[in-house]
Order: C-alpha cells, then sequence, then structure tokens
C-alpha cells in the first residue's frame, strides 16, 4: 500500500466510524485510481456498514462511475456486494439489505445477479428482498422474471413462491403469473396461495380473468373463487356478463359463484341453467343452491312453465347436482311434476334417482317418487368399474351419468391421496383422472398408480390444452388426453379405444 493509498484508506476508516457520508463520498472519485486490493476492502468496508454510511457513498459511486462510461466497474461492484461470500461468511441481514438497495442504487444491471441470488438461497429474508428488488427494477417484466427463477429448480420455485406473498402488493402479481407455468406443481401452489390470501390477491387474478390464454383465465377463476373474498365477486360478474365463448370459462365461473355467495349472482345463475354446456348448467345449479332466493325461484318457475326442451335442461341440471334446497321450493311449480319424472326415470344416474326419491318421500310426494320406482331400469350389477378423480364434485357427477349410460359402474373421488390408496384395490377397467387437482396433480397420479398396476390405462381430461407430462425420461403416465368439453361420442370412443375396443379416436 503506497501513501497515497495509506492516506484514503484512513479518511475512509473515518468516514465510516463517524458516519460522514459526505466526506466519504468525497473520497470515491479515487476509487479508480487505487489497487484491486484496495477497491475490494472499500467495498468490504461499505457492504458492511450498510445503510450508515455505506449506502449513500456507494450511490455516489456508482453514479459517477456510470456518468464516466465505467459499466465494466459498476458491474464488478454489483458481483462483490451480491455474490454472498466475498467479504466473509455469510451475513444474511447485510446481504439482505444491498439486494435490496440496488433499487436505492437504481441499477437495473443487477437484475442477472439478483436472479442468481434467488436461485441459490433459501434464506426467507434474503428472497424476500431479492425478489422485491427484481420486481421494482425489471418493471413490467418482473414478475416473469421472477417465474424464470422458479422454474429453473422445482423445489427451490416453490419455496420461492411460498415467500412471495411476504414481499407485498406486487408479489401477488408475480405468483399470479405461475398460473400460466406449465409446471403443475408451481401452477396448485399458485392457486393455494391466492386461496389463503383472501382479498389481498384479488388486484392481481383480475387481468387474468379476459386473457387470449383460456387455460390461465380458468385457473385465475378458481382462484378467485377459492379466496372467499366478496371482492372477488365484481370482477367474476364482468367475466361472466362479457358472454365468454368457451364453455369451460362459464363453467368455471359457475362454480366459484357456489363459492361466492351473494343475491348479486341471481341474474347470471337463472341464464346459467340454461347453458349449452351440460358442465355449466349444473355448475350454475349448485351455485343457484347456495344463493337461492325469491328472485331466483320467479325466474326459475318460468321458465319451468314453458315446458320445453330448456325447460327439461333447468330440471335435468337441479336434480344431477342435487340442488335439494333449490327443488323444494319448484316441487309445487306447474310443470315440474312431469318434467322430474321423465328425467329420473330415462336420464337421471342410479345414486342421483335414489337421492331424489328419498328427498320426494321426505317431502311428501309419494305418488311421483312410486311411480319413478316402478319405471326404474333394471341394473347389471356385474358392470365393469371406471375409477374417476376430480376436485369438481360437478365434474365427478358428470362422469357418473355419462358413464353409467356407458355400462360402466363409477367410483369417484375428490381427493387424489384417497384414490391412490384406494384404487388399485379396486381393480377397476380403468381410470379417470383431472389434471389440476389440490395436494397431487393428475401426472403424479397417474405415475404412482401406474407403478402398482402398470398396464392400468389412464385417460386424463383436462381444459389445459398445453398439458404436458412432467420433464423426465419423456414417457406420460397417461395413456391418452381428452379435451373438456367432450361430447358423449366423444368420450365413448376414448374410453373403447383405451380399453382395445375398435373404435374411432375423438380428440
Amino acid at each position: 500500500m503506497d501513501r497515497q493509498e495509506h492516506q484514503y484508506m484512513d479518511e475512509l476508516n473515518h468516514c465510516i466510524d463517524v458516519n460522514d457520508a459526505v466526506k466519504g463520498c468525497a473520497l470515491m472519485p479515487f476509487f479508480t485510481t487505487i489497487s484491486e486490493s484496495m477497491k475490494h476492502i472499500t467495498l468490504k468496508k461499505l457492504f458492511l456498514s450498510c445503510e450508515a454510511p455505506g449506502l449513500p457513498i456507494l450511490k455516489f459511486l456508482t453514479h459517477d462511475l456510470k456518468k464516466k462510461g465505467n459499466h465494466i466497474e459498476v458491474e464488478w461492484i454489483i458481483g462483490q456486494l451480491l455474490a454472498g461470500t466475498t467479504f466473509g461468511p455469510m451475513d444474511e441481514n447485510r446481504l439482505a439489505f444491498w439486494a435490496y438497495a440496488m433499487v436505492e442504487l437504481d441499477l437495473p444491471q443487477a437484475i442477472p445477479h439478483l436472479m442468481d441470488l434467488t436461485s441459490s438461497h433459501r434464506s426467507s429474508i434474503i428472497l424476500i428482498a431479492s425478489c422485491k428488488a427484481i420486481m421494482v427494477l425489471a418493471k413490467e417484466t418482473g414478475p416473469s422474471r421472477i417465474r424464470e427463477v422458479c422454474e429453473k429448480e422445482c423445489s427451490q420455485g416453490l419455496h420461492i413462491a411460498e415467500i412471495l406473498p411476504l414481499t407485498g402488493p406486487s408479489g401477488f402479481y408475480a405468483v399470479a403469473e405461475l398460473l400460466g407455468s406449465p409446471n403443475h406443481r408451481l401452477r396448485t401452489l399458485a392457486i393455494d396461495i391466492f386461496a389463503a390470501a383472501g382479498n389481498k390477491g384479488v388486484a392481481a387474478l383480475t387481468p387474468l380473468l379476459h386473457l387470449a390464454d383460456v387455460n390461465i383465465s380458468i385457473h385465475a377463476i378458481n382462484a378467485l373463487g377459492r379466496c372467499g373474498a366478496s371482492e372477488a365477486l365484481p370482477p367474476l360478474l364482468n367475466c361472466l356478463a362479457s358472454l365468454p365463448k368457451d364453455p369451460n370459462i362459464r363453467y368455471a365461473v359457475y362454480e366459484a359463484a357456489g363459492r361466492l355467495p351473494s343475491p348479486t349472482w341471481a341474474l347470471y345463475l337463472a341464464q346459467g341453467l340454461a347453458d349449452d354446456s351440460e358442465a355449466a348448467r349444473m355448475a350454475a345449479a349448485r351455485a343457484v343452491d347456495r344463493n337461492i332466493s325469491t328472485r331466483l325461484i320467479w325466474g326459475i318457475a318460468n321458465i319451468i312453465s314453458f315446458r320445453d326442451a330448456t325447460a327439461a335442461k333447468v330440471v335435468g341440471a337441479l336434480i344431477d347436482s342435487r340442488s335439494d334446497n333449490t327443488l323444494r321450493f319448484l316441487l309445487t311449480i306447474d310443470g315440474f311434476e312431469a318434467l322430474a319424472e321423465t328425467h329420473l326415470i330415462n336420464n337421471a344416474h342410479p345414486d342421483v334417482r335414489t337421492h331424489c326419491l328419498a328427498f320426494l318421500e321426505k317431502k311428501k310426494f309419494t305418488t311421483l317418487a312410486a311411480r319413478v320406482k316402478r319405471a326404474q331400469p333394471h341394473l347389471d350389477k356385474n358392470r365393469p368399474v371406471i375409477a374417476c378423480v376430480d376436485d369438481s364434485r360437478m365434474m365427478l357427477m358428470l362422469y357418473m351419468k355419462h358413464l353409467d349410460a356407458l355400462g360402466f359402474e363409477v367410483v369417484t373421488f375428490e381427493n387424489p391421496d384417497i384414490a391412490l390408496q384406494k384404487i388399485p384395490r379396486l381393480a377397476p377397467r380403468m381410470v379417470i383422472t383431472d389434471l389440476n387437482m389440490p395436494e397431487m396433480d393428475g401426472f403424479t397420479l397417474a405415475a404412482q398408480l401406474k407403478r402398482q398396476t402398470a398396464h392400468l390405462p389412464i385417460l386424463m381430461v383436462t381444459t389445459q390444452s398445453d398439458a404436458l407430462p412432467p420433464a423426465g425420461d419423456g414417457i406420460s403416465p397417461v395413456d391418452a388426453i381428452l379435451m373438456k368439453p367432450f361430447s358423449d361420442e366423444g368420450l365413448q370412443n376414448m374410453i373403447a379405444h383405451l380399453l382395445g375396443a375398435d373404435a374411432a379416436i375423438d380428440f
């Protein structure tokens, strides 16, 4: 160390000891003239002093270097500050301070270093600071930068996602970005985070409802439905009012409506009972049942009074969804009894028919119940079994109805963990599973079932148009994928194909 460097270091030490940022800044023009070892010592002292006086001095230094075009030196300083162990053993609090200090220093070139920091540390305090800094410095691309880090390594990505709500409102926009990830575990965790966040995440989900990517919109709708916040109602109503053409979106909104009770749904729910999509009609029926009101009853009674095909659809949806709360108001409505009798005899699943008969007898409509009983079709008790796994009760009811009509016995599971335990003992002819489910996605369930019963045919039915198996050996654990909404013929042909029958496949 020559005399000039010795004098420089003495003055820098004094500035730090007495917290004299002004004099410390005055020393920084000499930074480019000192040796590499002295530069390292300078940064170490500023790193350790943090906010006072390290931050203002470093702010002056980096701005001065940028002004002079010395970007390589600035890049070196960023690398030194965010390396973690450059200045001794890991100091989480100081590293977290300097990670977020990149915002105060106005150094967007720190983003790649911050992303490396985020991908390599488990410390919550460091992750909160680095994620916040990335989102501020990267501006509108911040959430996609966070998603990039999360997708780099799944275990770390899941940990980062859990930390994001702690970063403040902007963190929820990064969580919302994960709804578009091809990683099923990240998507599922993101929905769970919003479900637990209540009204805090509504603002981040709302812009996703009208995206061209239907998959993301459906995930956002599901998350809004699960958050339990009244603030979720207006964006969902606006989505429905825009008359979305995709039946999967309508189904998702009606299902969300059932989780967010509100009298403001009345008009839209009554319309949903006559939807072209059977799944949407049943979801609307359940939502009606949970939001029943005088206005809704009047509206439904008016539809039933026409006794036409639309009225039959409405009555069928209410029966198939077991909407007893609504049905008890309709029993004396003119035209209802005939429509209900026809549906129970010709279209209802045996379990639904049994449930409805018990309901009719309880309400003293014994004559109608007796007519339905006399007309019940005889069922073969040795029918082949298909196991269906879906976290949506409405979808399970649809499977029961359609597969019963095809001659199968249907066993349903809302929880994939329970399904995994019980399906091998059932020895079904095949399994139908959803993709996106809490706790376990459909690909994971299929992979674990295949380990126990390798030759069990597994069909995945999903709205996820880009559904791909997890990265690995490239072999999908499911035998085929069928997109929602599916036709009766499409489902029948796919089942026939997987069970070895000669039939065309309808994707």
